[in-house]
């Protein structure tokens, strides 16, 4: 199984396990999928691909209402 180049980090330097500061991000890729970083307010792009997918998904996304 491939691997994802796509990963995130924490501001607060936490682990998925250990957030308690959660908040989701509606305008998030995976906003509507996933409970964790890839849809969180405080995720930070951890690799360059990953940066590269969060500003063309946001140039792309369509603006909420």
């Amino acid at each position: 199984m491939k691997e994802s180049p796509w990963m995130f980090s924490c501001i607060f330097a936490m682990s998925q396990s250990d957030c308690g500061k959660y908040e989701k991000d509606e305008s998030a890729r995976g906003a509507e999928k996933y409970g964790g970083c890839p849809s969180c307010v405080y995720r930070e792009a951890y690799n360059a691909e990953t940066l590269k997918a969060e500003n063309t998904f946001a140039n792309i996304a369509p603006e909420s209402a």
